[in-house]
């Protein structure tokens, strides 16, 4: 379900945040990661018989058929793991690896090529020894994609056991981006997949970013690149908590970038638990609509006590406690909950970024929710809290000039995409030219000249430092 944000200016000057315990967060883009204790994981594709040689494939597969390989690199000893249903007719490309250390889980995403045509993006976890089932990111296998780039961000929240005593619970998002080309357009794609105490929720949506864009089409004076639209960004946002994606948006020839945002489980559970509170209040003939206005800011001022700061609960509370007394007579009690429980997800979100604006008032944002399926169909409900996720467009700027050269064009962007840098390699690989927008505008080209002492990854580290120091 989406709704949209609207913003409330009196909320802007309050400064405080959501207050949610959130740990390290992470980035990646790599078939290699460091795990915890010192081990090295590697991603390795190629023909089953040269990853296993003088193993037996299993049964029905080829050996000189393609398959996906980790590695675990100890002091000890090395081992490779075949990835479960990666051996067969399909191609395995593109891995990448993120390890997080709170579940001690390695991370792999890939693209599979079935019958080495439709390519489709899958995603699963190494742990305690084994894999977990493999994921599949739901897109048009018909559209070719560029190499998938995967965040990470975590959270706690509380709720009640069986016992009835408080219980923490973990919450892992990994976000995923890519670029998707279907012969008519370029657009940039967003999964958030979400494990609730390393549980996987049931599914996955996908997000079109290019839908954010409202901006005023740019009239840039010179071609758009075609390698612009193809090369997104993803960058960790502020507070370890959101994410920041940059691409091209070929549609309005601006360069875009948008913040996603996992917002805090504790504020899809406020906002369920009002919204029940207020269907009890209010049975006919219970109460009139200011008792159920005073009721509803009370219960919401019991129930995020431990999981919110004072300021912000308050004004979630009076925000629903308007909403109510907003509404005309003959609005139904049912109505009036989902209109308050809206309301605490907007307020919620409104202090996203420490409540502060950004890009503008009418930037366009998209309050997207995700609600937990049952592993067992037809059975209990899901245990677990809606997801809730904000994608926002933070910064709308024309494209830049990046040239031609070699074909390797890379994007750069601040922790809150106000700044980014976009470079390329001129026509002989040997000098990155770049260029900085601070202000909407672009600079004029600056290069970089390569050598022995600087290499094309020390390069992009320097730029990548640059941007981030904004």
């Amino acid at each position: 379900m989406k709704n949209p944000r609207h913003r409330l200016s009196r909320l802007s000057l309050i400064f405080a945040a959501l207050c949610c315990l959130s740990a390290s967060s992470l980035c990646a883009q790599s078939d290699v990661a460091l795990g915890s204790s010192g081990e090295l994981y590697r991603a390795r594709t190629g023909a089953y018989q040269d990853l296993f040689p003088g193993q037996t494939p299993p049964q029905g597969v080829d050996p000189a058929s393609s398959a996906l390989a980790l590695d675990i690199e100890r002091a000890a000893a090395n081992q490779r793991l075949l990835v479960p249903g990666t051996a067969g007719n399909d191609v395995e490309l593109l891995p990448s690896l993120l390890f997080e250390d709170a579940s001690d889980t390695v991370y792999l995403i890939w693209e599979k090529r079935v019958n080495n045509i439709h390519p489709v993006l899958m995603l699963t976890g190494f742990s305690n020894g084994g894999f977990s089932d493999p994921i599949e990111i739901n897109s048009d296998s018909f559209a070719d994609k560029t190499h998938p780039q995967i965040a990470l961000t975590r959270d706690k929240y509380l709720t009640t056991g069986a016992d009835g005593n408080p219980v923490t619970r973990s919450r892992t998002i990994l976000h995923i981006v890519w670029a998707q080309d279907d012969s008519t357009s370029v657009d940039t794609f967003y999964s958030p997949i979400v494990f609730e105490e390393g549980v996987y929720i049931g599914w996955n949506p996908v997000y079109r970013l290019n839908d954010l864009d409202n901006s005023t089409p740019a009239a840039l004076g010179y071609p758009l690149s075609p390698l612009l639209p193809h090369s997104p960004r993803l960058v960790m946002g502020q507070d370890g908590r959101t994410a920041i994606v940059a691409f091209a948006a070929p549609s309005s020839q601006n360069l875009l970038t948008v913040e996603l945002d996992a917002l805090p489980a504790a504020l899809s559970q406020l906002a369920d638990k009002a919204r029940a509170q207020i269907i009890e209040t209010g049975k006919p003939g219970s109460t009139n609509r200011k008792t159920l206005a005073d009721k509803a800011r009370a219960a919401i001022m019991t129930a995020g006590a431990q999981a919110f700061r004072p300021e912000v609960l308050q004004a979630i509370a009076d925000a629903v406690w308007a909403t109510i007394m907003g509404c005309p007579p003959q609005q139904t009690v049912q109505s009036i909950a989902d209109k308050a429980r809206a309301q605490i997800i907007e307020t919620g979100a409104n202090f996203s970024g420490r409540g502060l604006r950004t890009f503008g008032d009418d930037a366009t944002a998209t309050i997207a929710e995700v609600r937990s399926q049952s592993q067992d169909p037809g059975g209990d409900p899901s245990p677990y809290p809606s997801q809730l996720f904000q994608l926002r467009l933070t910064s709308s700027r024309p494209a830049p000039n990046v040239g031609t050269g070699t074909g390797e064009t890379h994007l750069f962007a601040s922790e809150t995409g106000e700044r980014t840098i976009a470079s390329w390699l001129d026509s002989t690989g040997n000098r990155v030219l770049y260029r900085v927008s601070d202000d909407g505008t672009w600079s004029d080209p600056r290069e970089l000249d390569l050598s022995s002492s600087l290499s094309l990854a020390d390069a992009y580290a320097v730029l990548d430092q640059r941007v981030r120091s904004h």
